[in-house]
């Protein structure tokens, strides 16, 4: 090979070497990133409000001696969200009977049948909910409790 023809190889494998860094330098630059900085945010914590129970005009079933029957309730989210009921337990408030002369609750031995593992839920606003099987009467239930309407207080448990 000639000098001049070196020199014009050096120049070249030079050149292309210089052009490799450059564009092996750009193309680095917009593969890989790096920065810092700090920042908040804002989040508020819902307070979950007491649902409000009462009984239905009409239960589903009667109570007999020695059976069960199911509790009719109309039950008031007052909620923005919808809720679940888990349980069902006892009030903490005595039974109370109407429409029946020399009846008492502890005449008719009623009470609540615990229901635990529920899954129903409720929208915001009212809700109509039949518990099945949720009241009792046991077998030795006085006869003056016959049409006797009774009046069984209830707790419900609720989550989001």
């Amino acid at each position: 090979m000639t000098r001049p023809f070196r020199i014009a190889i050096r120049a070249l494998t030079a050149a292309l070497i210089a052009a490799l860094g450059l564009f092996g330098g750009t193309a680095y630059a917009y593969m890989s990133s790096s920065g810092s900085g700090s920042g908040s945010g804002h989040a508020t914590i819902a307070t979950l409000k007491s649902v409000i129970i009462t009984a239905s005009a009409t239960p589903t079933n009667t109570l007999l001696p020695g059976g069960k029957a199911d509790l009719a309730l109309t039950v008031t989210n007052p909620n923005g969200f919808p809720v679940t009921v888990t349980a069902l337990t006892a009030g903490s408030e005595s039974i109370t009977v109407t429409g029946a002369v020399g009846c008492t609750a502890t005449d008719a031995t009623v009470g609540v049948t615990p229901k635990i593992g529920l899954a129903m839920t409720l929208t915001p606003g009212s809700n109509a909910v039949n518990v099945t099987t949720g009241a009792t009467m046991g077998t030795s239930s006085a006869s003056a409790c016959q049409h006797a309407t009774f009046h069984i207080p209830v707790t419900l448990t609720v989550r989001k």
